[in-house]
């Protein structure tokens, strides 16, 4: 969760802990040993230039990425319109 003043970039980190099948049946992952601790693989990092990488080339494995948010500043604009004509 951020901050309602929050405006920039965020970086967005996750991690693949595990997957199953509507029947609750743990579903192998072929390219990565799911589990709940970021950075604990050779090769993951928290930049972005692997991003896309889901060969384990260099160690990445395609569990772990961060992702960058784009925070905009939202406005609360509130106007009103008085007559002062008679």
């Amino acid at each position: 969760m951020i901050d309602t003043t929050t405006v920039g970039q965020v970086i967005n980190r996750a991690e693949i802990t595990d997957a199953t099948d509507t029947d609750g049946n743990t579903i192998p992952d072929v390219d990565s040993t799911p589990d709940d601790d970021i950075f604990n693989t050779d090769g993951e990092s928290d930049d972005l230039d692997d991003d896309n990488v889901t060969d384990n080339t260099n160690g990445d494995e395609d569990d772990h990425d961060p992702a960058v948010l784009d925070v905009l500043p939202t406005y609360d604009l509130a106007l009103t319109k008085i007559n002062t004509l008679p």
